[in-house]
């Protein structure tokens, strides 16, 4: 459209009110849906989420002192390969779970790699066959119990959508690819978006900016403020 094609970044925030009201509401719908704190929209796709993900895990470790010693990044075989990618891009060292025979990891094989050095889970759930891990609440207790982040890739949402929140299970952060659950076109680093959202523990550790709303105003700006 070329209304919004023809939109210059560098334009004043008071005129860019529709697209920012936009990008905001669109924050707030899936904050209501995932539990999540705050969304960003710069990740061109479900792999740049998932390494938002894995950059964002490094700087809180790295912020705590911890990153030289949580070095490992947990997954599973039937987890998206983007999230061991960019963990591994990143400079993690990742652990891949098999599936055992009801479909999934057990939990015993999640206890036997977790760590000190564990820095965090990134999974999928339900996997691309609908297989749906029923102990996903337990594997997020246990991650966090080890001291590690817990990250959810919503690959699968629609399935699970109104029926399960992130955050409600636990999980610090979550992502979404727009052209799967919610119309958006799918183009290779084009116009795909994957939408990342995390806790207000994590939400310091963003890209910017970010779409806030003035209080007082009701106006809409962009916040480059980490």
């Amino acid at each position: 459209r070329p209304e919004l094609a023809a939109i210059n970044p560098h334009q004043p925030a008071e005129t860019l009110q529709g697209l920012l009201a936009i990008v905001h509401g669109f924050d707030m719908h899936l904050r209501a849906l995932s539990g999540m704190d705050q969304f960003v929209f710069q990740g061109a796709g479900g792999a740049h989420a998932a390494y938002t993900q894995a950059a964002i895990t490094r700087a809180y470790f790295a912020a705590r002192g911890e990153l030289d010693r949580r070095t490992e990044i947990i997954s599973t075989i039937q987890t998206h390969p983007c999230n061991q990618a960019t963990a591994a891009t990143a400079g993690f060292q990742v652990i891949t779970l098999p599936l055992e025979e009801n479909g999934y990891p057990s939990v015993d094989a999640l206890k036997a790699a977790l760590s000190g050095r564990t820095a965090a889970l990134m999974v999928n759930n339900p996997d691309d066959m609908g297989v749906y891990n029923p102990a996903i609440k337990e594997w997020v207790r246990l991650v966090k119990q080890a001291g590690g982040l817990a990250f959810y890739d919503h690959a699968n949402f629609n399935g699970v959508m109104s029926k399960i929140r992130a955050r409600d299970l636990g999980f610090d952060a979550c992502m979404f690819m727009l052209h799967k659950t919610f119309g958006g076109p799918k183009g290779g680093g084009g116009p795909a978006v994957g939408a990342y959202g995390c806790s207000a523990e994590l939400a310091p550790f963003l890209p910017r900016p970010v779409v806030v709303r003035d209080p007082a105003s009701g106006l809409f700006r962009l916040d480059h403020d980490r």
